[in-house]
């Protein structure tokens, strides 16, 4: 995960997935230069997964590949999502011929990376000409869920979260101006940071991080869910209540996505009976003290 920069317009010194916007030309992408090869109805899905890995190379100096035969060799878990659209990262395991490419480890990625961080050359190109026995290991990519920013929010992002696994934590570096610090970490230990108000996680992220911790890795990809997540925000004061999909108190239909920031009403904090899906955290500071709550 990353600490954004001080200076960034949209969630500046948070703690997120590193990724970016899906460019245009990432559906135009080659399919014989990755290992998928069963491509959904969506195209979308394909330009999603092409952005992921793009961004997890440039902004993390990292790029998962498999070799031209499609056997396998690192896991690398990232979560991906898609920001208007945009993409995202994070950890875990092993199979059999699959490589974690990384700058910090082999000077030739280093070179490729450089370039590519300069505009002298495309991820693509890299692929055609430095690269011809890999293949991007789209393949490994999971779909988890897929989330879209609170309608008060001035930039609103449609985001998809993507799962990989990874063998091993490799060296990993931020190049990005948009990232402070790049590192692996254990999802306890950034919740529990999180929770005592040292790093600003947002609910996103924490939600994700919470349902990854109480699931065996075995079992991550049951998490899928094809539903649009947007929080409803409750001004409770000090606090902030961000109601998700499910909730007794959140308004669904067609304006569940255009909902306001309301006063907290004594019947929305009644949990007896009822079903609850929320996030709770502290004004200041932000998104600190955060708890998740669930009764589905």
């Amino acid at each position: 995960m990353g600490r954004r920069s001080a200076g960034c317009s949209f969630l500046s010194n948070a703690v997120v997935f590193p990724g970016g916007v899906v460019e245009p030309n990432d559906g135009g992408v080659p399919v014989s230069l990755t290992n998928l090869r069963n491509l959904t109805a969506k195209p979308i899905d394909f330009a999603r997964r092409i952005a992921a890995l793009r961004e997890l190379f440039e902004e993390s100096a990292l790029l998962p590949v498999v070799d031209e035969n499609n056997n396998k060799l690192f896991y690398i878990f990232l979560i991906s999502s898609v920001m208007q659209e945009s993409v995202y990262f994070f950890v875990a395991e092993l199979s059999n011929f699959r490589f974690l490419l990384s700058t910090a480890l082999d000077a030739r990625v280093h070179e490729w990376h450089s370039a590519v961080h300069k505009g002298q050359c495309s991820l693509v190109d890299v692929m055609l000409t430095k690269m011809k026995h890999f293949r991007l290991d789209n393949d490994s990519l999971k779909p988890l869920s897929n989330w879209l920013t609170p309608f008060d929010y001035a930039k609103r992002f449609d985001t998809f979260f993507y799962t990989m696994y990874v063998d091993q934590c490799v060296p990993t570096h931020s190049y990005s101006q948009e990232f402070e610090k790049m590192c692996w970490i254990r999802p306890a230990e950034i919740l529990e940071r999180a929770y005592e108000g040292k790093v600003m996680l947002p609910p996103p992220q924490a939600y994700e991080l919470t349902r990854l911790l109480r699931h065996r890795l075995a079992h991550i990809h049951t998490l899928h869910t094809d539903i649009k997540i947007c929080p409803q925000l409750l001004d409770a004061g000090d606090e902030v209540i961000a109601l998700l999909n499910g909730d007794h108190a959140y308004e669904e239909g067609e304006n569940s996505t255009k909902t306001p920031m309301r006063l907290v009403r004594d019947a929305d904090v009644q949990h007896n009976g009822v079903r609850i899906h929320r996030a709770v955290f502290r004004k200041t500071p932000p998104w600190s003290n955060m708890k998740i709550y669930s009764s589905q």
